[in-house]
């Protein structure tokens, strides 16, 4: 357990878990794995760590890997040096779904992930390595929190990362979220860019219209505003496209704050 976050002797156990037989390497699994989580947290058992996820290969020692980590996932997650490991285990667990633990983990504490700065960079990398099955579970969970992820400084980027992947039925389920909410996010710091970025530029047809028709109202309003002018501009230019008589529709500047 020392020798893994010793400032030296992490890489003896490095170095040791690259020579080792799987005999060998099962019984260094066994000695380590109650301190696992903790020497992952370390900036140099993280390494170790990280060399032993790459190294293990037998069913015995990937099961007493996940039983040793599954608790802490989120703090993993969260964590400098651990968000590291929850990755490499993303990358070599995901051979028959191994790495489910950590998706099942996200989606308990998704908020909590997702508006982390760590946790958003973790969440992205779970859909570069996810199943069909594994993306739907994350977008459902994500869908559901969307309005307050798309406030965050984080959470946003989680958001658009979804909408980016140009489904329509993720994108639908998202989009849903926002109506009725368009003018405050619109000219929210964070949500605006969600809103100018992704919503009205990877939206269908039907969506972007009804998008739209929803900040129309509120066009005077936001054309003023630090984040709100870019939805304006946006907004505007997707009407001259389809009206030439097109006029933004007044409004009071009130119903920004009431909205």
């Amino acid at each position: 357990m020392y020798s893994h976050i010793d400032p030296f002797g992490n890489y003896f156990c490095q170095k040791l878990l690259d020579k080792c037989t799987d005999e060998q390497r099962t019984r260094i699994v066994h000695i380590t794995s109650p301190h696992l989580a903790q020497a992952a947290l370390n900036i140099h058992g993280t390494r170790a760590v990280q060399r032993l996820i790459e190294t293990i290969s037998t069913p015995e020692q990937i099961d007493s890997v996940i039983h040793a980590l599954n608790p802490s996932v989120t703090a993993l997650i969260k964590n400098l040096n651990g968000n590291h490991v929850i990755q490499k285990c993303l990358h070599y667990l995901s051979k028959e779904e191994k790495n489910q633990f950590i998706y099942d983990a996200i989606c308990t504490n998704c908020v909590e992930v997702a508006s982390h700065k760590h946790g958003c960079c973790v969440l992205q990398r779970c859909f570069d390595y996810a199943t069909f099955k594994q993306k739907d579970q994350l977008v459902k969970e994500i869908s559901k929190h969307a309005l307050v992820l798309v406030q965050g400084p984080f959470g946003n980027y989680v958001v658009q990362y979804v909408l980016d992947l140009g489904l329509v039925t993720y994108s639908e389920n998202i989009n849903q979220k926002f109506l009725g909410h368009i003018c405050s996010l619109s000219s929210q710091k964070f949500s605006s860019n969600v809103i100018e970025k992704t919503s009205l530029d990877y939206a269908d047809d039907d969506q972007r219209e009804q998008l739209s028709e929803c900040i129309r109202p509120f066009l005077t309003a936001i054309r003023y505003t630090p984040h709100g002018k870019r939805i304006y501009n946006k907004t505007t230019s997707i009407y001259h496209k389809s009206n030439a008589n097109f006029k933004p529709k007044a409004t009071n500047d009130s119903l920004l704050i009431t909205q």
